[in-house]
This record gives C-alpha cells, sequence and structure tokens, in this order.
C-alpha cells in the first residue's frame, strides 16, 4: 500500500516537473520574442534617429536656401530700386536735353528769321553797284545787331544805321571811308556766327551723343530691370519652394517624433514585460530547483522504499518458505497423529 502511494507521488511530482518544464520553456520563448521585438524596436529608433538627422540637415540646408534667396532677393530689390532710380534720372535728363535741343532749335530759327528779314531790307535800300557784296556785309551786320554777339563789333558800326527811322537816310554816308569799317565788322562778325554756329553744331552733336548714351543707358537700365524682376520672380519662386519643403520637413519631423513617443512607449512596455518575463523565469527556475530537490529527494525516498520493500519481499518470502515448510511439517505431523489414532483405535 505504502509502494503505490510513494509510485502515485513520483507520478505527480514527474507530471509537476514536466509541467514546469514547459511553462517554462514557453516562457523563454516569449522572453526570446520580447528580445527580438525590443531588438526590432531598437533598429526602427536608429532608423527614426537617422531619418531625424537627415530631416534636420535638409531643415539647414533649406534655412541656409532661404537665407540665400532671401539675401538674393534684398539685392535684387535694391538692384531694381537702382534701377528705376537711374530710369528716373535718365528720364529726367532726356527731358533736360530735349528741352535744351528744342531751345537750340528755337535759336537756329530765329537766327534764320533774322537774317531772312536782313536780306530783305538790304534788297530795298541798297542802290549801290556792288549789292551782292555789301549784301553780305549789310545781313552780317544787321545778325550781330540781332543776335546781340559781339558788342565791339557793333561800336563799329555807326549807330545811325541800326537807329535811322529811314534806310536809306541810314546808307547817306561817305561809301569809301566807311568801307573798311564794314568789311572789318563783317568779316568779324561772319566769323563769330561761324564759330558760334560751329560751337553750337558742337553743342548739338555732344548733346545728341549724350542723348545716345542716355537712350543706350536707359536700355541698359531696363535691360537690368528686367533681369532683376526675372531675378526676382524666380527667387520669389524658390523661396516658396523652399517654405513649403520647409514645412514639408518641419511636419515630417512632428510625425516621426510622434512615432518614436510611440515607439518610446512601447520600449518602455516591452521593457516592463521583460523585467515581469524575467521575474517569472526566475521564479519559474526557482520552482523547478525547488521541484528538482523534492523530486530527488522522493527519488531516494522511492528507492530506499524499494529497497525496503525488497527486503521485505525477500523476508515475506522467507516467512512464506517457513510457513510452507511449517505446514507441510504440520500436515506431516497431522497425518501422523491421525495414523497414530488409527493404530490406537485398532488396539
Amino acid at each position: 500500500m505504502s509502494v503505490e502511494l510513494v509510485k502515485n507521488r513520483l507520478r505527480t511530482l514527474s507530471e509537476q516537473v514536466a509541467k514546469v518544464t514547459d511553462e517554462k520553456e514557453v516562457l523563454k520563448a516569449e522572453l526570446e520574442e520580447e528580445k527580438r521585438k525590443r531588438e526590432v524596436c531598437e533598429s526602427e529608433i536608429q532608423g527614426l534617429n537617422r531619418r531625424i538627422q537627415l530631416l534636420e540637415e535638409d531643415l539647414e540646408r533649406s534655412e541656409e536656401r532661404l537665407t540665400s534667396a532671401q539675401s538674393k532677393l534684398e539685392d535684387a530689390s535694391k538692384a531694381a530700386d537702382e534701377s528705376e532710380r537711374a530710369k528716373k534720372a535718365l528720364e529726367n535728363r532726356s527731358l533736360s536735353d530735349d528741352e535744351r535741343i528744342c531751345y537750340l532749335e528755337d535759336l537756329m530759327r530765329q537766327y534764320n528769321q533774322t537774317a531772312n528779314e536782313a536780306e530783305r531790307k538790304y534788297e530795298e535800300v541798297c542802290p549801290f553797284s556792288f549789292s551782292s557784296f555789301f549784301l553780305s556785309l549789310s545781313i552780317s551786320c544787321y545778325t550781330l545787331i540781332f543776335v546781340h554777339t559781339s558788342t565791339s563789333c557793333i561800336r563799329v558800326i555807326p549807330l545811325s544805321i541800326a537807329t535811322s527811322p529811314s534806310p536809306r537816310t541810314a546808307l547817306r554816308f561817305n561809301s569809301l571811308s566807311l568801307f573798311p569799317q564794314y568789311l572789318f565788322c563783317t568779316t568779324r562778325g561772319r566769323k563769330v556766327l561761324e564759330n558760334r554756329s560751329q560751337g553750337d553744331e558742337e553743342r548739338i552733336d555732344l548733346l545728341e551723343k549724350q542723348l545716345e548714351e542716355a537712350k543706350w543707358i536707359a536700355e541698359d537700365a531696363d535691360r537690368k530691370f528686367d533681369e532683376a524682376a526675372r531675378k526676382l520672380a524666380i527667387t520669389e519662386v524658390d523661396l516658396e519652394r523652399a517654405e513649403a519643403r520647409l514645412e514639408a520637413a518641419e511636419a515630417k519631423i512632428v510625425e516621426l517624433e510622434e512615432e518614436l513617443k510611440v515607439v518610446g512607449n512601447n520600449m518602455k512596455s516591452l521593457e516592463i514585460s521583460e523585467q515581469e518575463a524575467s521575474q517569472r523565469e526566475d521564479s519559474y527556475e526557482e520552482t523547478i530547483r525547488d521541484l528538482t530537490h523534492r523530486l530527488k529527494e522522493a527519488e531516494n525516498r522511492a528507492a530506499e522504499a524499494e529497497r525496503t520493500v525488497s527486503k521485505l519481499q525477500k523476508e515475506v518470502d522467507r516467512l512464506e518458505d517457513e510457513l510452507l515448510a511449517e505446514k507441510e511439517r504440520y500436515k506431516s505431523i497431522s497425518d501422523e497423529l491421525d495414523q497414530t489414532f488409527a493404530e490406537l483405535a485398532g488396539y
């Protein structure tokens, strides 16, 4: 009866050990799975950190491009302002040159009108045979009077020529005595007018050159203004693109930070689960060691019981043999007694 109890106890302990071993294997598998998940999370965290670093670098490059675009935009704005100012200055200068040219043209028309009027008046008052020669002299003199040029030359001419109410009365003088004075006045006046005309032509040429230069500068300023406007438009487009990339990068960084927070929380929960699993594993290992110790003790007790049972079985066998021998002996004694009683009854 005690042997059966020991065997049942051993069977129960073996089942418990097998169950604990299975649970240990399951916990080991769970621990390995947790470790694998942790490694995956760590690799994901490293990848996210790398992506965040790349996005930060891209953000820095975008900020640098944005700063460069803003500086280029400021330079283009300054260049556009300078071009606009230069254009306005050239327009003002062109207007001033146009006014000066108009003034010179009016002055030349006045000169021509004065010369024509002097020629007409001379044709009316000239009775001399050398009319063509004196005509040029009188035209020069009258031209000198009307254009207010060389005052020294006017002084040579008698005042009656310019102030006489009648040209015929003004010409009543000794032609031979006044001819050198007229010749001197006319020659010098013609030279003065030629020099003045040449100076005016040179000034007109200079003004035309300045006008051409102003037009060229204005066209160049327009080209520069158009180029600055084009660069400004391109810079604005680049700026908008950089701002869009910057906003997208910031949104991506926020999203990655949220993912990183989620992964961090998962890592914390996995660490807690790993700690709990480690604690359970330690507890199970302690239980396994206890059960193993108890199993060894039970096995020792079972072996001792088996030895005791073997001894008892041998003792039982010996006693059974002795009992059988005693029974046979008792039977033989009984048979002898029966035979003896029978013999005694026969007598």
